[in-house]
């Protein structure tokens, strides 16, 4: 992770970017370290959790008002991140392109889709028509 701020810092002047924690603890209302210190919220989800794009909407909402309406976290209500691992579930290339647009279309102030595991025959990013779905997402 580090590694990628580095590269982000490099291309984008004066994008904020870092690891607080692990992500998972926001889903679940809890916080896991000393929130005071993070600089902005990051949370994520996964394909198997949710797959049609309104499903994706109504994901990011869920996100955006859990930060907002909570004491502990609503000053970094602005600076909220969505995270999907492109892996589980074995998303087609529409499926991933369409969680894509949604995450980008909500008021999240950045979204990260990684690849994490190990599956015999199945890698998304070389999908046929990915570098098209990503640069449609991209251009969003």
């Amino acid at each position: 992770m580090n590694e990628v701020c580095s590269y982000a810092n490099l291309r984008l002047s004066g994008i904020k970017c870092g690891f607080n924690t692990s992500p998972s603890w926001l889903a679940q209302g809890t916080s896991q370290t000393n929130y005071d210190q993070l600089g902005f919220i990051f949370t994520q989800t996964n394909f198997s959790q949710a797959q049609t794009k309104q499903q994706w909407t109504n994901w990011a909402n869920q996100q955006l008002t859990f930060v907002a309406g909570n004491d502990a976290f609503s000053r970094l209500a602005n600076d909220v991140w969505l995270s999907i691992n492109a892996y589980t579930g074995q998303p087609t290339t529409a499926q991933i392109q369409d969680a894509g647009l949604a995450l980008c279309e909500s008021n999240a102030n950045g979204v990260l889709m990684w690849k994490w595991g190990n599956i015999s025959g199945y890698e998304p990013f070389s999908q046929p028509g990915m570098l098209e779905a990503m640069q449609t997402v991209a251009n969003v």
